[in-house]
């Protein structure tokens, strides 16, 4: 399956899904019909033409908008029971209703398709992670470890599923091969520094089941769109010997 690309089941259950948001909104309005009377007869819908948009995007959003509003039109559109487009301000009603249907659908439409963008870019970012030769980590602003590849399992001793949460420090816990004394956490560092630093020479990696391991490390801060620190990427080998 492409990487990014949903499950031939999705579609399907999406729609179901839709369809049922609007039967919820329509009953909920047949619940606030003695609250509210005449007025507002669309006023539930909007939510589930948000909600459609969402989960099953915009060409069924529209569907159920215009589901909904045969629905809502008969039964809460005065006089009720019938359709019926010979007064001003029930045009006015549907045009009002079409145009903040339209705006609500854009801005759905918007904000979906930026969450598969966004699921995809994750989902790539995964599987290249995943490939490379070498131990990958990577940390939040915190330097608490968000990812770790299978490569990096093997040389730490530590499972993604372990890892995820912890300090680096305690997953990547490195001494000096000389001094036997501990190293500044390369995340950390990284974050501070704001530029790409590298582990000094000697640089012991103690495995979790207390091998010492001799490697090359490098950290690099990663920054959002807005510039900011938003974690680190942390890179190691075993040393050649």
């Amino acid at each position: 399956m492409p990487v990014g690309a949903p499950n031939a089941r999705t579609p399907i259950l999406s729609k179901i899904g839709a369809v049922g948001v609007l039967v919820a909104a329509i009953v909920l309005r047949l619940f606030l019909d003695p609250y509210l009377g005449d007025d507002l007869p669309f006023v539930t819908l909007f939510g589930a033409v948000a909600a459609a948009v969402w989960i099953a995007g915009s060409r069924t959003a529209v569907s159920i908008a215009c589901a909904g509003y045969v629905a809502n039109h008969f039964l809460f559109q005065v006089p009720r029971g019938r359709f019926h487009f010979d007064d001003t301000e029930v045009v006015v009603a549907l045009v009002v209703f079409g145009v903040t249907c339209g705006v609500v659908i854009g801005i759905g439409h918007a904000m979906r398709a930026a969450r598969w963008r966004a699921d995809a870019w994750r989902d790539l970012m995964r599987v290249t992670l995943a490939s490379i030769a070498e131990g990958v980590i990577t940390t939040d602003s915190l330097a608490r470890i968000t990812y770790l590849n299978a490569v990096g399992e093997a040389l730490t001793g530590f499972s993604l599923a372990r890892a995820r949460g912890l300090p680096l420090d305690v997953a990547f816990r490195t001494i000096h091969g000389t001094t036997g004394l501990p190293i500044d956490d390369l995340a950390v560092k990284a974050l501070n520094e704001r530029a790409v630093v590298h582990a000094p020479a000697a640089t012991l990696l103690v495995c979790r089941d207390g091998v010492e391991r001799s490697i090359e490390a490098t950290a690099a801060p990663i920054k959002n769109d807005a510039g900011c620190m938003s974690g680190c990427v942390l890179v190691f080998r075993e040393a050649q010997a």
